[in-house]
């Protein structure tokens, strides 16, 4: 059987600073994406483009649940909603027939 690794669920490409970045830019900008924050760790000099991936920093932040955060207070928005299935229907209206009669085109 083989051993387990020691570094496992660790990142390995990420190094101290690069990660206490991500937290950084995490906490500032709460809202921002994994890409863009791979983006700005290249910019800036923490992260060199040929040994870290975008997926990564996505795993990275995917794993210590640093996504962004949804407001619980929050109203559900539904455009339409019914208490039952069936409870309302909704058609497309832009398009309808018409008759040709006559040369004259009937609604």
């Amino acid at each position: 059987m083989p051993k387990k690794r020691r570094d496992a669920g660790k990142p390995r490409v990420l190094n101290e600073r690069a990660i206490s970045e991500i937290y950084r830019l995490k906490e500032r900008f709460p809202r921002i994406n994994a890409t863009l924050i791979y983006h700005k760790l290249i910019e800036d000099g923490f992260i060199n483009q040929s040994d870290v991936s975008v997926s990564s920093v996505q795993r990275f932040i995917k794993y210590n649940d640093l996504r962004a955060a949804v407001n619980p207070n929050q109203k559900d928005r539904k455009a339409f909603e019914e208490a039952y299935p069936g409870g309302m229907y909704q058609a497309d209206t832009s398009y309808t027939t018409y008759i040709k009669e006559g040369g004259k085109v009937n609604l």
